[in-house]
This record gives structure tokens, C-alpha cells and sequence, in this order.
């Protein structure tokens, strides 16, 4: 049994909001928040480890659409990374 049960991403979220400085970017408002992609990769990490954003993004559609409704596309999941 793992340890990381799936509501604990929710905790990971807030810690990761907290810790990242809040920074607008000029241009297009971005898809997802720094925080919704450093938690997605984080969370991957911790719990399935894939090999690239394509397996990552395939992940939380099909796992955790739930908790990020904004991940619509990997092509604009990628065009949000800083």
C-alpha cells in the first residue's frame, strides 16, 4: 500500500503555492499556475515517476482531471512552463 493516499496532492499543492514567489509574467495569462505545474511534477515524482511530459500529461487527465480542469492539452500545458 502506498503511503501518499490521492486527497494528499492537496496538501502538496499548498505547500508548493506557499514556497513559490508570486510572479506575474507579462504576456498571455498561462493555462495552469507555476504551482499547478511544479505540484503535477512533484506529485509524479512521488508517486509514479513517467519518463516524459507526454506520459506525465496522459496521467492527470486520466487520474486527477478533478483537481486540474485547466489541463485541456499537452501543447498548452508545455507553453505554460517558465
Amino acid at each position: 500500500m502506498r503511503a501518499l493516499l490521492r486527497n494528499h496532492i492537496v496538501d502538496v499543492f499548498v505547500w508548493v503555492d506557499d514556497a513559490l514567489p508570486k510572479r506575474v509574467r507579462p504576456g498571455a495569462e498561462s493555462i495552469l499556475s507555476n504551482s499547478e505545474i511544479v505540484t503535477i511534477l512533484i506529485w509524479d515524482g512521488l508517486t509514479e515517476s513517467h519518463q516524459n511530459l507526454r506520459e506525465i500529461y496522459d496521467w492527470i487527465v486520466r487520474e486527477y482531471k478533478d483537481c486540474f480542469p485547466k489541463a485541456t492539452s499537452l501543447p498548452e500545458l508545455c507553453g505554460t512552463l517558465p
